[in-house]
């Protein structure tokens, strides 16, 4: 009888273990899954933020850390660059 007892709680042992793996194995892979989500929200987010106007180093600012100067005002020079021509400002020339 002793023996009978001992080989089922092996098996249950083993069982447990199996099951635990398992569940370790879905709650990682969601986690990966939803680790992916979050790199997808943040890159939509810098897209919608760029097609507002803010620079580089605004959006460095707002993930904690400091813009670099020189990428600021690099942005701020192309910004001006890409400034389109005016009727008014043909007529000045």
């Amino acid at each position: 009888m002793s023996t009978l007892l001992s080989a089922v709680v092996v098996c249950c042992l083993i069982i447990i273990t199996i099951l635990c793996g398992v569940g370790v194995v879905v709650i990682l892979s969601r986690l990966h899954s939803i680790d992916e989500g979050i790199q997808k929200t943040a890159l939509l987010l810098t897209v919608l933020a760029n097609l507002q106007g803010a620079t580089d180093g605004d959006i460095q600012k707002a993930l904690g850390g400091e813009g670099d100067a020189e990428t600021a005002e690099s942005a701020e020079d192309k910004e001006a660059e890409a400034t389109p021509v005016t009727k008014n400002s043909k007529k000045k020339k």
